[in-house]
Protein backbone atom coordinates (compact mmCIF):
# COMPACT_ATOMS: atom_id res chain seq x y z
CA UNK A 1 0.00 0.00 0.00
CA UNK A 2 1.48 3.35 -0.79
CA UNK A 3 2.68 5.99 2.40
CA UNK A 4 -0.66 8.22 3.32
CA UNK A 5 0.21 12.16 3.95
CA UNK A 6 -0.67 12.87 7.25
CA UNK A 7 -0.17 16.26 7.82
CA UNK A 8 2.40 18.79 5.77
CA UNK A 9 3.45 21.15 7.71
CA UNK A 10 6.86 24.16 7.20
CA UNK A 11 9.21 22.09 9.04
CA UNK A 12 7.94 18.69 8.26
CA UNK A 13 5.82 15.89 6.04
CA UNK A 14 4.51 12.96 7.91
CA UNK A 15 3.05 9.77 6.35
CA UNK A 16 2.23 6.88 7.58
CA UNK A 17 3.04 3.49 5.75
CA UNK A 18 0.72 0.63 7.38
CA UNK A 19 1.99 0.45 11.15
CA UNK A 20 4.55 3.03 10.84
CA UNK A 21 4.64 7.01 11.15
CA UNK A 22 7.52 8.55 9.41
CA UNK A 23 8.31 12.15 10.34
CA UNK A 24 11.10 13.88 7.21
CA UNK A 25 12.37 17.54 8.08
CA UNK A 26 11.99 18.85 4.87
CA UNK A 27 14.93 21.09 3.19
CA UNK A 28 14.70 24.76 3.39
CA UNK A 29 16.27 26.62 0.21
CA UNK A 30 16.21 29.90 1.76
CA UNK A 31 18.79 28.69 4.24
CA UNK A 32 22.51 28.15 3.51
CA UNK A 33 22.77 24.03 3.06
CA UNK A 34 25.30 23.70 5.79
CA UNK A 35 22.95 25.24 8.35
CA UNK A 36 19.83 23.63 7.25
CA UNK A 37 21.41 20.53 7.81
CA UNK A 38 22.70 21.32 11.48
CA UNK A 39 19.12 22.58 12.19
CA UNK A 40 17.71 19.25 10.72
CA UNK A 41 20.21 17.42 12.27
CA UNK A 42 19.62 19.30 16.00
CA UNK A 43 15.46 19.15 15.95
CA UNK A 44 15.35 15.96 14.78
CA UNK A 45 18.18 14.46 17.54
CA UNK A 46 16.27 16.73 20.31
CA UNK A 47 13.18 14.93 19.10
CA UNK A 48 14.29 11.91 19.49
CA UNK A 49 16.08 12.18 22.77
CA UNK A 50 12.47 13.83 24.35
CA UNK A 51 10.10 11.17 22.93
CA UNK A 52 12.22 8.63 24.64
CA UNK A 53 12.31 10.37 27.93
CA UNK A 54 8.49 11.14 27.15
CA UNK A 55 7.74 7.42 27.06
CA UNK A 56 9.05 6.39 30.25
CA UNK A 57 6.87 8.80 31.68
CA UNK A 58 3.17 8.78 29.59
CA UNK A 59 2.45 6.92 26.53
CA UNK A 60 3.98 8.65 23.30
CA UNK A 61 4.45 6.74 20.22
CA UNK A 62 7.62 4.00 20.45
CA UNK A 63 10.36 5.55 18.23
CA UNK A 64 11.37 2.99 15.66
CA UNK A 65 14.50 4.08 13.75
CA UNK A 66 15.53 7.52 13.04
CA UNK A 67 18.41 8.24 10.93
CA UNK A 68 19.58 11.56 13.98
CA UNK A 69 20.11 13.28 10.69
CA UNK A 70 16.30 14.21 9.07
CA UNK A 71 13.83 11.62 9.79
CA UNK A 72 11.99 9.82 13.20
CA UNK A 73 10.33 6.32 12.68
CA UNK A 74 7.60 5.89 14.86
CA UNK A 75 5.04 3.59 15.84
CA UNK A 76 1.55 4.51 14.40
CA UNK A 77 -1.27 4.87 17.23
CA UNK A 78 -5.28 3.87 16.05
CA UNK A 79 -6.98 5.08 17.83
CA UNK A 80 -9.83 9.16 17.61
CA UNK A 81 -7.55 12.29 17.49
CA UNK A 82 -9.18 14.20 20.46
CA UNK A 83 -9.32 17.37 18.62
CA UNK A 84 -12.12 15.54 16.29
CA UNK A 85 -13.78 13.48 18.95
CA UNK A 86 -13.77 15.21 22.62
CA UNK A 87 -16.76 17.40 22.12
CA UNK A 88 -19.18 13.44 21.51
CA UNK A 89 -17.57 12.09 24.42
CA UNK A 90 -19.53 10.80 27.52
CA UNK A 91 -16.33 10.68 29.72
CA UNK A 92 -14.99 13.99 28.12
CA UNK A 93 -14.02 15.77 31.40
CA UNK A 94 -12.78 12.39 32.88
CA UNK A 95 -10.17 12.60 29.47
CA UNK A 96 -9.69 16.43 30.76
CA UNK A 97 -8.35 14.97 33.81
CA UNK A 98 -5.97 12.60 32.46
CA UNK A 99 -4.76 15.40 30.20
CA UNK A 100 -3.84 17.22 33.36
CA UNK A 101 -2.26 14.37 35.24
CA UNK A 102 -0.19 13.83 32.20
CA UNK A 103 1.00 17.18 31.61
CA UNK A 104 2.25 17.14 35.49
CA UNK A 105 4.15 14.34 35.03
CA UNK A 106 6.33 15.70 31.94
CA UNK A 107 6.50 19.01 34.10
CA UNK A 108 7.88 16.90 36.99
CA UNK A 109 10.69 15.61 34.41
CA UNK A 110 11.37 19.42 33.18
CA UNK A 111 9.39 18.12 29.65
CA UNK A 112 7.76 21.34 27.98
CA UNK A 113 5.73 20.12 25.60
CA UNK A 114 5.30 23.61 23.28
CA UNK A 115 2.30 22.84 21.19
CA UNK A 116 -0.60 21.67 23.48
CA UNK A 117 -3.60 20.80 21.62
CA UNK A 118 -6.18 18.25 21.07
CA UNK A 119 -5.06 17.97 18.00
CA UNK A 120 -1.88 16.25 19.21
CA UNK A 121 -3.66 13.76 21.29
CA UNK A 122 -4.94 10.52 20.76
CA UNK A 123 -7.26 8.14 22.49
CA UNK A 124 -6.94 4.54 22.00
CA UNK A 125 -7.73 1.45 23.15
CA UNK A 126 -4.86 -1.00 24.96
CA UNK A 127 -5.20 -3.40 21.56
CA UNK A 128 -2.55 -6.07 23.24
CA UNK A 129 -5.20 -6.23 26.25
CA UNK A 130 -7.67 -7.19 23.51
CA UNK A 131 -5.53 -9.39 22.12
CA UNK A 132 -5.38 -11.40 25.61
CA UNK A 133 -9.03 -11.48 25.97
CA UNK A 134 -9.31 -13.01 22.48
CA UNK A 135 -7.21 -15.30 23.35
CA UNK A 136 -8.11 -16.23 26.54
CA UNK A 137 -11.61 -16.70 24.84
CA UNK A 138 -10.40 -18.83 21.99
CA UNK A 139 -8.93 -21.42 24.66
CA UNK A 140 -11.46 -21.19 26.95
CA UNK A 141 -14.03 -22.52 24.12
CA UNK A 142 -11.63 -24.90 22.76
CA UNK A 143 -11.40 -26.76 26.81
CA UNK A 144 -15.30 -26.62 26.68
CA UNK A 145 -15.73 -28.12 23.66
CA UNK A 146 -13.46 -31.27 24.91
CA UNK A 147 -15.44 -30.98 28.12
CA UNK A 148 -18.73 -31.24 26.67
CA UNK A 149 -17.95 -33.96 23.92
CA UNK A 150 -16.50 -36.43 26.59
CA UNK A 151 -19.67 -36.25 28.98
CA UNK A 152 -22.76 -35.59 27.02
CA UNK A 153 -24.55 -36.43 30.36
CA UNK A 154 -23.31 -33.07 32.11
CA UNK A 155 -24.98 -30.07 31.46
CA UNK A 156 -24.63 -27.88 28.63
CA UNK A 157 -21.04 -25.55 29.86
CA UNK A 158 -21.35 -21.78 29.69
CA UNK A 159 -18.81 -20.11 28.28
CA UNK A 160 -17.45 -17.29 30.42
CA UNK A 161 -17.52 -14.03 29.97
CA UNK A 162 -14.00 -12.26 28.75
CA UNK A 163 -12.37 -9.53 30.45
CA UNK A 164 -13.57 -5.92 29.77
CA UNK A 165 -10.72 -3.94 27.71
CA UNK A 166 -8.38 -2.04 29.18
CA UNK A 167 -8.90 1.51 30.00
CA UNK A 168 -8.42 3.60 27.05
CA UNK A 169 -4.91 5.19 26.85
CA UNK A 170 -4.03 9.01 25.90
CA UNK A 171 -1.45 9.37 23.86
CA UNK A 172 0.84 12.58 23.19
CA UNK A 173 2.31 13.07 20.13
CA UNK A 174 4.29 15.43 17.73
CA UNK A 175 7.14 16.68 20.04
CA UNK A 176 8.94 18.72 17.33
CA UNK A 177 8.61 21.80 19.71
CA UNK A 178 9.79 20.23 23.01
CA UNK A 179 12.23 21.22 25.38
CA UNK A 180 13.86 20.54 28.43
CA UNK A 181 13.24 23.61 31.54
CA UNK A 182 12.98 24.01 34.83
CA UNK A 183 11.04 27.23 34.70
CA UNK A 184 7.94 27.78 35.86
CA UNK A 185 6.78 30.00 33.06
CA UNK A 186 7.31 27.85 30.35
CA UNK A 187 5.15 25.47 31.97
CA UNK A 188 2.66 27.62 32.83
CA UNK A 189 2.73 29.18 28.98
CA UNK A 190 2.60 25.14 28.05
CA UNK A 191 -1.10 25.07 29.94
CA UNK A 192 -2.19 28.62 28.98
CA UNK A 193 -1.84 26.61 25.68
CA UNK A 194 -3.95 23.81 25.92
CA UNK A 195 -6.13 26.24 27.46
CA UNK A 196 -6.31 28.26 24.23
CA UNK A 197 -6.77 24.94 22.51
CA UNK A 198 -10.04 23.95 24.60
CA UNK A 199 -11.19 27.24 23.98
CA UNK A 200 -10.81 27.33 20.45
CA UNK A 201 -11.89 23.97 19.42
CA UNK A 202 -14.22 22.89 22.44
CA UNK A 203 -15.82 26.77 22.75
CA UNK A 204 -18.85 24.89 24.94
CA UNK A 205 -17.56 22.75 27.07
CA UNK A 206 -13.85 24.64 27.52
CA UNK A 207 -14.54 26.06 30.78
CA UNK A 208 -15.60 22.54 32.69
CA UNK A 209 -12.76 20.69 30.52
CA UNK A 210 -9.56 23.56 31.49
CA UNK A 211 -11.07 23.42 35.24
CA UNK A 212 -11.15 19.64 35.26
CA UNK A 213 -7.64 19.41 33.58
CA UNK A 214 -5.85 21.61 36.12
CA UNK A 215 -7.29 19.90 39.03
CA UNK A 216 -5.92 16.94 38.08
CA UNK A 217 -2.76 18.87 37.20
CA UNK A 218 -2.45 21.01 40.40
CA UNK A 219 -3.01 17.45 42.43
CA UNK A 220 0.03 16.06 40.43
CA UNK A 221 2.56 18.99 39.50
CA UNK A 222 5.43 19.66 41.84
CA UNK A 223 5.24 23.39 42.73
CA UNK A 224 1.89 23.58 41.47
CA UNK A 225 1.49 27.06 43.29
CA UNK A 226 4.23 28.50 41.63
CA UNK A 227 3.19 27.48 38.52
CA UNK A 228 -0.46 28.85 38.76
CA UNK A 229 0.80 32.27 39.66
CA UNK A 230 2.88 32.05 36.59
CA UNK A 231 -0.06 30.97 34.54
CA UNK A 232 -2.28 34.29 36.15
CA UNK A 233 0.56 36.30 34.83
CA UNK A 234 0.73 34.86 31.37
CA UNK A 235 -2.94 35.22 31.05
CA UNK A 236 -3.06 38.78 32.07
CA UNK A 237 -0.21 39.37 29.28
CA UNK A 238 -2.29 38.02 26.96
CA UNK A 239 -5.04 40.16 27.81
CA UNK A 240 -3.14 43.22 27.86
CA UNK A 241 -1.46 42.64 24.19
CA UNK A 242 -5.36 41.89 22.79
CA UNK A 243 -6.21 45.37 24.43
CA UNK A 244 -3.19 47.08 22.47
Amino acid sequence: MKPKILAQGAEAIITQDQDKVIKLRTEKSYRLPELDQKIRRQRTKSESKLLTKAAEIIPVPKILKTNNTNSIEMQHIPGLRLSEHLDTLENKNKIAKTIGTQIAKLHNADIIHGDLTTSNMILSEDHQERIDNNQTTSSTSRASSDIHSASEARSEITEPKAREISPQKLFFIDFGLAFIHKHAEHKAVDLHLIKQALEAKHTIYSEELFAALLKAYTKEANNAEEILKRLEQVEKRGRYKQAY
